[in-house]
């Protein structure tokens, strides 16, 4: 019985000592760096016309297309401050919330390992919400089209489902998006190509995580995941699938699959798609 309830408690103290540790390492963050090292960049795009002018891996790079800078716009007015503080709560309340379903013994330490991304303000945290909203509301993945763009997997999910209807709003939607952003500003977008195709190819060998694979290897891997998900209607494995597909592949990249709770409680009674390839 004793080792019953070891072998029970070891993947419960094992997550709490994951989150221990990305805790301390955030503090280590915030000690050399401070907050925001990711979300300043964001912040800076309001303040400078020149927002591709620093490379990958460097302080302040923005990585983006232009038409996350411009929806970031308004909110790039505030402060530098009172911008970071919301960088800080949005991702810090949103994984607390795709946690919830999880019993507290659980949700707690794997909120713990979020905060080096809540500290540093990536995106990862909109694309986890992404991935729940997105089947419901498929204009959602334009998020994760306009900003990591290969973990926009959505349009598959929908396409492996035969959901004519979402796979053509999610699909309007992008190229809504897009063309707007293009009409109100095409030199920045040239600049974004510019920019994608002189850095990215050398980004992976300087970030992430150099042992695993790259993403040629991972992106049919991660196609193979999501289509099998959406045949078997596993919509937690849309997370894993956006891991798998993410351009650089570093530790808060995993932040993610912090959405496959919401995801399994929305995947009961989440039926197969219909064999006669019917909306729905």
């Amino acid at each position: 019985m004793q080792n019953v309830s070891i072998r029970q408690r070891l993947p419960r103290d094992l997550v709490w000592i994951v989150g221990i540790a990305c805790a301390v390492n955030a503090g280590m963050v915030v000690a050399s760096s401070g907050f925001g090292y990711d979300s300043h960049a964001y912040w800076l795009t309001g303040q400078s016309g020149d927002i591709y002018g620093r490379p990958p891996n460097t302080k302040d790079a923005f990585l983006y297309s232009p038409a996350f800078a411009q929806a970031l716009w308004p909110l790039t007015q505030l402060p530098w401050p009172v911008f970071g503080v919301i960088f800080i709560l949005a991702p810090a309340l949103t994984f607390a919330w795709l946690l919830r379903p999880l019993r507290w013994q659980w949700g707690v330490p794997l909120w713990l390992a979020t905060l080096p991304e809540i500290v540093t303000g990536n995106v990862f945290w909109l694309l986890a919400l992404t991935a729940v909203l997105g089947l419901r509301h498929p204009g959602a993945w334009t998020v994760a089209a306009l900003t990591k763009i290969t973990p926009c997997l959505g349009p598959i999910w929908f396409l492996a489902r035969r959901e004519w209807r979402n796979l053509g709003l999610s699909v309007a939607v992008i190229g809504t998006v897009t063309a707007v952003s293009v009409a109100l500003d095409a030199d920045a977008w040239a600049d974004w190509l510019a920019f994608l195709s002189l850095h990215m190819s050398q980004a992976g060998d300087a970030m992430g995580i150099p042992v695993l694979p790259p993403l040629a290897i991972r992106l049919p891997l991660a196609l193979a995941v999501v289509v099998f998900g959406a045949l078997t209607g596993r919509r937690q494995l849309i997370p894993v699938a956006m891991v798998l597909s993410t351009p650089v592949l570093a530790i808060a990249s995993f932040t993610m699959l912090t959405a496959m709770p919401r995801l399994a409680r929305q995947a009961n009674g989440y039926q197969r798609p219909p064999a006669d390839g019917g909306d729905h």
